[in-house]
């Protein structure tokens, strides 16, 4: 079953006297965070809510991603993440959630599946939460609590999952000479969801590896990136029960954007790139690159 990602949170805030209501809040339109017909509830008015809005993140990203890919195609230095992804997916969960969001490049509003942060962090976290929550309670007041939930639940599955897979996609393309937009066009090469974890309910045998009610079972999606094939790039946005709302969306636009870079058949050398310091999502944390004036052959 999900990780009780709520009692987790509120477990440390009690022991330590902080707040964590927002977050707590967050996590109940989370079907990531959620069991029984509660997640099946939340997964239910996502899909509704992600069907009813994809017109019109389309009509965005026909809009948006030709401007921004301007960044990607002309001969120059460029700052991947700060003038491509962080744009891009703002842009997109803005036409998502119907709400103009912006997100920092270290927001925290993703992060509430995090094992590791500390109280700082948790303070943060549930500040993010409770601004994004106001802001858009302000902008649409009409709105249910289950739909102001809703959204602020697609912001925290959406804006680092999406930033991470077409940051580190875009360095495979850049680096990896093995990699191919003929043959790998469908599917990004690289995700930025590395795991996903869950909770044992009972004692069970997995493998090698025995695990007792309440320990924590980490199912790793990263392991499909070396794999081919189209069924083992499906596994990137999970299964079942638990796979990906948004999949058909986020391939269009990965489909989109890989289809122009492959017409212009742009020359990239990537001049400095680092990772994130993040137990959750891969996240390029810096990704300079320099666009030269020559075709690829």
């Amino acid at each position: 079953e999900p990780v009780r990602y709520a009692d987790r949170h509120a477990e440390m805030a009690q022991r330590l006297g902080f707040d964590v209501s927002h977050i707590v809040r967050a996590t109940q339109h989370v079907p990531l965070c959620l069991r029984g017909s509660a997640h099946q509830e939340s997964r239910k008015r996502l899909a509704g809510l992600i069907g009813a809005r994809t017109g019109a993140v389309r009509e965005v990203v026909a809009a948006k991603l030709p401007e921004l890919m301007t960044v990607l195609l002309t001969p120059g230095r460029r700052d991947v993440m700060n003038s491509f992804v962080y744009p891009l997916v703002d842009a997109l969960m803005t036409a998502m959630i119907d709400i103009d969001v912006k997100f920092e490049a270290d927001s925290m509003v993703s992060r509430i599946f995090s094992q590791s942060i500390g109280v700082s962090k948790r303070r943060r976290m549930n500040a993010e939460l409770g601004a994004l929550h106001v802001h858009i309670r302000a902008q649409k007041p009409d709105l249910t609590e289950d739909e102001i939930g809703d959204r602020v639940a697609l912001c925290i599955l959406g804006t680092d999952a999406m930033r991470g897979t077409l940051g580190y996609s875009l360095h495979r393309m850049f680096t990896d000479p093995s990699f191919t937009l003929e043959t790998d066009l469908s599917y990004p090469p690289c995700t930025g969801v590395p795991y996903i974890d869950g909770e044992a309910i009972k004692q069970v045998q997995i493998a090698d590896e025995g695990y007792q009610e309440g320990d924590v079972f980490r199912a790793w999606l990263k392991g499909f990136e070396s794999i081919e094939g189209k069924a083992a790039k499906q596994r990137f946005f999970g299964f079942g029960s638990h796979t990906c709302l948004g999949r058909k969306l986020a391939l269009e636009i990965w489909q989109m954007m890989a289809a122009q870079l492959h017409e212009n058949r742009i020359e990239v050398v990537v001049l400095a790139f680092t990772k994130r310091r993040d137990d959750v999502f891969d996240i390029p944390q810096t990704f300079e690159i320099e666009v030269l004036a020559c075709p690829k052959s």
